[in-house]
């Protein structure tokens, strides 16, 4: 049995030939499965003695960085609702009642959930009857409404804070509620929805091709992409079972393949349970054509089941009628008629077309036509000024640097002011630097009062308007900036280029668009030598308070708050 406590360790001792030596010495010892030292064994150091000089290391001064980031990030949803962790939580000068009177959601989430908890865990509620008395009592959300909806999911996408109850306890030492309690929402056993509900996430923009890219796509919004229509299935029962007997052997003895139909009678939906009938169910209306023996590990029933389900669910009868109808003239004029019509925002191609070119989200489609499966499609024409360069016109793109990526090294350091971005290489004019991204504000509707205090308090500005237009001399003919990047908390080394006053800036900052979407790019306007500091022009409004930069004609809108962003001047 191993003992309670170690034994005092015995003092090794040096070899003969290592005592007679000046030098030092460090003991090792080896314990056994019980807990025994060993003898232990004395190994000689070489010691080494250090120049007897002071160096002094200054510590870096204090500064701030953010999550690193390649392109930007939408927080226009939720930026003014929810509350994130507390910034320079460990300063007691930091005013918290201010931040937090800033944002509209308050804490009776937390509440909800708590009693969800102890009803269920405590008392032993069912999800289904908490439920039936939360949608009975006014101003309380549903457990679930959706998939990405109700009290649950919304508990699920931020961090419960610590409270202490009152029977003394913190909440952290509370046993949680399941990750799926309650999920059996409208429609979680369909798969043809939860494929549909994931495909109107998915954003189709050239730039992005992914789901929930944070630029164009947000959680609460109902559609992107048009949903996925049920596919007609073109096999009949016995053509599906002849196509079945091809290279690949029967999934086992008894195969679909190796019973007669009239064998299979007593395989029929009623000896099915409803929840895995329900997933075939939908994979039929995606892919009716499917091999049962594929669609019975999905479903998770014998493929004799999805046989005889398939053949009493699609009558042969309606296939072979389908099959005979033309598939040119009258019937897609009428499949036209009848398609469904969705708004799509036209993209703006790289060069001078006329084409017909599919629409994507949202404006109007007026004067489109309409496929069979709904899709609207327009005869395009790009025009572009007189002056515009000749790569906008035809032949190279002039964004193909900002679309890879493929910028200029930047090394951050110490510099006049604070820390500063230099040249990592050296730099020629009309080089791309790189992109300023951040976070996406709209400044139309949005009223972001805590970044200002934090702004306030840190004394640090990254805000970069985008798509106003600057005053002339007199103060006139300026409009705010609709969007604001703020890289304060998200962005990359392009944040760091400092003011170039009294000088010239080496650098200036280009609105461009990218597949339609709105992107600061970084370029050079002077030859820049590696080791060299790259600079901007942060424009005059910068430097003003916020009331004074109201009345620039460029940037903050009153709802904004005065604030101060950087300018493309």
């Amino acid at each position: 049995m191993p003992r309670a406590a170690f034994a005092p360790l015995p003092t090794p001792t040096p070899k003969v030939e290592d005592r007679e030596v000046d030098t030092e010495f460090i003991s090792e010892w080896n314990y056994d499965a019980d807990g025994k030292p060993d003898a232990g064994r004395a190994i000689p150091m070489k010691v080494v003695p250090l120049p007897d000089t002071f160096v002094d290391y200054p510590p870096h001064p204090p500064y701030q960085y953010c999550t690193p980031a390649s392109r930007n990030e939408n927080a226009r949803m939720i930026d003014n609702k929810q509350a994130p962790f507390l910034p320079f939580a460990d300063d007691p000068m930091f005013p918290r009642d201010t931040y937090f009177k800033a944002f509209d959601e308050e804490a009776q989430w937390v509440i909800e959930y708590e009693t969800v908890r102890r009803l269920h865990i405590e008392h032993r509620f069912s999800a289904a009857l908490i439920d039936e008395i939360i949608r009975a009592t006014p101003g309380l959300t549903p457990l679930r409404i959706s998939n990405e909806s109700g009290l649950l999911w919304a508990v699920s996408q931020r961090d419960l804070p610590l409270v202490i109850w009152g029977d003394g306890l913190p909440s952290s030492s509370k046993p949680q509620l399941p990750p799926h309690f309650a999920q059996d929402y409208g429609g979680s056993k369909d798969l043809f929805k939860q494929v549909n509900a994931g495909l109107s996430k998915f954003c189709p923009n050239l730039n992005c091709i992914t789901h929930n890219c944070h630029v164009h796509v947000d959680s609460d919004w109902s559609l992107f992409t048009p949903p996925v229509g049920q596919v007609q299935p073109h096999l009949t029962s016995t053509q599906l079972l002849a196509a079945a007997q091809g290279p690949h052997p029967a999934c086992s003895k008894e195969c679909f393949r190796l019973i007669g139909e009239d064998d299979m009678e007593e395989d029929g939906p009623a000896n099915v349970p409803l929840p895995d009938l329900a997933i075939l169910d939908s994979l039929l209306k995606l892919i009716p054509d499917a091999i049962p023996c594929e669609l019975a590990v999905v479903s998770k029933i014998t493929c004799r089941n999805v046989f005889v389900y398939r053949r009493e669910k699609i009558k042969d009868a309606a296939i072979i009628s389908a099959g005979k109808q033309p598939r040119k003239g009258k019937q897609a004029s009428r499949l036209n008629k009848k398609a469904k019509k969705y708004d799509y925002e036209i993209q703006h191609l790289c060069h001078v077309s006329t084409q017909d070119v599919a629409l994507t989200p949202f404006a109007s489609a007026f004067g489109a036509s309409y496929t069979a499966n709904g899709i609207a499609v327009v005869q395009k024409n790009t025009y572009f000024p007189d002056d515009a360069p000749p790569a906008a016109v035809g032949g190279k793109c002039t964004n193909v640097v900002l679309q890879r990526g493929t910028f200029k090294n930047i090394v951050v350091m110490k510099s006049k002011y604070g820390l500063g971005a230099f040249a990592g290489e050296d730099i020629s004019v009309g080089d791309v630097v790189g992109e300023y991204v951040g976070e996406l504000l709209d400044n139309s509707n949005e009223t972001l009062g805590h970044r200002d205090v934090i702004q306030d308090h840190s004394k640090l500005n990254y805000c970069f308007g985008m798509g106003g237009v600057d005053a002339d001399e007199n103060g006139k003919g300026g409009e705010p900036d609709q969007t604001t990047v703020d890289a304060q908390w998200l962005g990359n080394p392009t944040r760091f280029l400092n003011d170039s006053k009294p000088n010239k800036p080496n650098c200036v900052a280009d609105e461009v668009r990218v597949n339609g979407e709105c992107r600061l790019l970084i370029r050079a306007v002077k030859p820049v030598k590696m080791g060299c500091e790259l600079t901007l022009s942060y424009g005059d409004r910068y430097w003003k308070t916020g009331q004074e930069a109201d009345k620039g004609g460029s940037g903050p809108a009153s709802k904004s708050g005065g604030r101060r962003r950087r300018s493309r001047a």
